[in-house]
C-alpha cells in the first residue's frame, strides 16, 4: 500500500502519515530525509538523492 500525503508547511502531513502508518502497519517514509542533509540544513547532491529514492 502506498499513500502520498501532500500539503503546505505545518499542515500536519508528518503527523497524519505517522498515524496512518501505525493504524495500517505500513512503513512511514519521510521524503524530507531523502532530500535534506539535516547536519547543516542543505540539500544532498542530486546523485545521492537519486540513489536514496
Amino acid at each position: 500500500m502506498r499513500i502520498r500525503i501532500v500539503g503546505g508547511c505545518g499542515s500536519g502531513k508528518t503527523y497524519i502519515a505517522g498515524q496512518l502508518a501505525k493504524r495500517y502497519g505500513i512503513p512511514h517514509i519521510q521524503t524530507d530525509n531523502l532530500v535534506w542533509d539535516r547536519s547543516d540544513d542543505s540539500k544532498y547532491p542530486e546523485a545521492i538523492r537519486d540513489r536514496r529514492i
